[in-house]
């Protein structure tokens, strides 16, 4: 599984990759049409708004980030490199050949010698009925030592919920072995010296929150040299995520690279899902995962492991041939710890490991639906199976059942990062969007504008079935003859035991070709429960436009559907201003940023450090070694959007109203 590197492939038809994905930079270069039909003008370019300085004394805070020197200084120790060298079979006439595997290791049990690690690095041996020929540990200092045993495989075990069976470790990416020399936290250097060395302590995963400060520790494996000991830092994006339907992989029959990595060679037979009980759910970060990065411990911002780290995600069901950043997974803390469970009770080897937690574990505190009545909404049709063999994933909600959110409580915004201000304001506000039509689908994420009447902003490609005939073409051509569905990350519902994400069907309200903007409303009636539990009319909150000109240098944060795996948040800082990079193209200057904006980030907000929307999420540049390159519509032509549909005012080029009849009733809000 948990390598993530392929899926089977698809046919989109006509609903093409551009659709749900970002924008490709000649999407968006000089070299459109030179005819007046593919672009209009106007007599006065946009240049910007010109207020260059803003200040929101309530909401300006300082970021409280972990002290990650010291970090590393107290958990280094705790890591070491693995490397296996095993023997596997090749069809005839080639016969036996020998490969090597490094990934990295950490221990788990200082008095015996134990360490945790990736069970890809034992695919080849899995898979092809091969055999290991050596495994030899490097530990932090560079002293090498052998493994005397080594379990990455289980006759059938229960998860800790009890309520799916894991056929092996290997189903849920989790290997352990006991290194040679460690005893009592204490092993011989190569000069001849004692050392001791520290065991990590595992904190409970389900606690894990959006935006929280992760860092890992592992080797960069090259073809030439490994490089241990590396130190990658960054937040966590969506701590616990259960979107089965992305994660199918190639199940393989033999030969190396099989397994998980059908794209290395091996021989895919058949697909299966991950969220089977081996895992309950992955942590997505927006660490960037290395060759060499399999099985290195993925730690919180006090030190302690919530997760193993598994391979980046190159491809999705409903993704193909991407080049993804700021996207990986890890197996959470939670599940690691029951599988050591089993390793010492269950399997009859009674190894007797004896692991180190915080105090916190077993809570059991993942995140509740914010739907009040989510066991209540009418069932329409069946689920929404876009790819056949697909999970069951998706709930559709009947069009006209009434939809009720819970009231949200305030958060003590004391003390936290960027990240996880703007997740605790502004994340129930955004979106996952979904283009259905024939069985197949697409995706794109987007945001609430307006509270009354339930108005939704995405980019117009991502709603438009025919932006991808040509991509010289962009938007000329627009086609909106798909169903639309939007999905809350957090709007899940209880179906026959089995959580499922609610789709809501929308409608396209009003777009803008040039610009790529649509406005799109919800058909079902929206309603809230306020501070009382009373029902009221229409959501309780909305994004706020900031219109002002943001100075280079300054946080963002984007919150978006990054191939189709919900929505999760990504960071960085604004690049450029105003760049006029595409100006030529959408007659105004973007953003750019180097926020991580992969496919299906199009159509999300792009908040400053205040937690106000500045932009829209478009256009990211895909060339082979250039990443975090991304490009947002400013919050001020959005609005200027906004106002032509409620004005009524249509062009034929820029900017046309389907619903005439709630053209007027948009209110959103803005600070400048």
């Amino acid at each position: 599984m948990m390598n993530l590197k392929s899926v089977k492939k698809l046919s989109i038809l006509f609903l093409s990759l551009v659709l749900s994905a970002v924008l490709l930079l000649s999407f968006a270069a000089c070299n459109f049409p030179s005819d007046t039909e593919s672009v209009q003008t106007t007599s006065e370019e946009y240049s910007g708004n010109k207020v260059h300085e803003v200040t929101y004394e309530s909401n300006v805070y300082s970021d409280n980030h972990a002290d990650f020197e010291a970090l590393y200084a107290e958990t280094s120790n705790s890591v070491a490199t693995i490397e296996i060298t095993y023997e596997y079979s090749l069809l005839w006439p080639m016969g036996k050949q020998t490969a090597t595997e490094t990934g990295t290791a950490f221990l788990i049990d200082a008095e015996k010698g134990y360490f945790m690690t990736s069970s890809s690095l034992y695919e080849a041996v899995i898979d092809a009925s091969g055999s290991v020929l050596s495994q030899e540990v490097t530990l932090s200092d560079g002293t090498k030592t052998g493994v005397l045993q080594t379990f990455y495989e289980a006759s059938t075990l229960t998860d800790r919920r009890g309520n799916v069976t894991i056929e092996s470790f290997y189903n849920s990416d989790i290997a352990v072995f006991q290194a040679d020399g460690i005893s009592d936290g204490v092993y011989t250097a190569e000069d001849g010296t004692k050392k001791q060395i520290a065991a990590v302590t595992f904190a409970d995963s389900d606690d894990v929150s959006f935006g929280e400060d992760c860092y890992t520790i592992a080797t960069l494996s090259d073809e030439d040299d490994d490089i241990p000991g590396l130190m990658d830092i960054n937040i966590v994006t969506n701590p616990h995520n259960t979107h089965e339907s992305c994660f199918e992989i190639g199940n393989s029959g033999g030969g190396i690279g099989g397994g998980f990595f059908w794209n290395n060679g091996g021989f895919p037979s058949s697909s299966e899902n991950i969220f089977d009980g081996s895992v309950s759910y992955l942590i997505q970060t927006g660490i960037t995962v290395q060759d060499g990065y399999e099985g290195a411990p993925l730690f919180n911002g006090d030190g302690k492991v919530i997760g193993m780290i598994n391979r980046r995600v190159e491809e999705t069901t409903y993704y193909q041939n991407n080049d993804p950043y700021g996207i990986s997974f890890s197996t959470p803390s939670a599940d690691l710890v029951a599988s050591i469970a089993v390793l010492n009770d269950e399997d009859g080897n009674n190894l007797g490991i004896t692991i180190l937690t915080d105090e916190s574990f077993e809570n059991e505190t993942i995140r509740e639906s914010i739907l009040s009545n989510a066991s209540q909404i009418a069932h329409a049709g069946s689920t929404l199976a876009a790819v056949e063999g697909s999970s069951d994933d998706y709930f559709v909600a009947d069009p006209s059942a009434e939809i009720v959110f819970k009231h949200r409580e305030e958060s003590d915004l004391t003390g936290m990062t960027t990240a996880e201000r703007i997740y605790s304001q502004n994340y129930d506000d955004t979106v996952k969007i979904i283009a259905y039509k024939d069985g197949y689908l697409a995706e794109g994420s987007g945001f609430i504008i307006d509270k009354e009447d339930g108005y939704l902003m995405t980019n117009l490609h991502v709603v438009n079935t025919l932006s991808g005939e040509d991509a010289t073409t962009a938007n000329r051509n627009v086609s909106l003859d798909a169903t639309y569905y939007a999905i809350f990350e957090n709007g899940t519902t209880d179906r026959n035991g089995k959580t499922q994400f609610v789709l809501l069907q929308v409608e396209v309200v009003a777009y803008q070709k040039q610009g790529d903007m649509a406005i799109l409303q919800f058909v079902n009636p929206i309603y809230h429960e306020d501070a009382e539990g009373e029902k009221q009319s229409g959501f309780e909150s909305c994004i706020t436009f900031d219109t002002a000109v943001q100075n280079a240098g300054s946080r963002v944060v984007a919150i978006g559907n990054g191939l189709g795996y919900g929505m999760a948040l990504s960071t960085g800082v604004v690049s450029v201003a105003e760049s006029t990079c595409n100006a030529a193209v959408y007659n105004f200057n973007m953003i750019q940023t180097d926020c991580p904006i992969n496919s299906g980030n199009s159509g999300g907000a792009l908040f400053n450090q205040s937690g106000h929307v500045i932009g829209i999420n478009t256009l990211g540049l895909v060339l082979d070694g250039y990443d975090n390159v991304s490009w947002s519509i400013p919050a001020r032509a959005a609005i200027e959007f906004i106002k032509n549909v409620n004005d009524g005012k249509e062009s034929e080029k820029t900017v046309h109203i389907v619903k005439t009849e709630n053209r007027a009733n948009i209110d959103y809000s803005t600070v400048s």
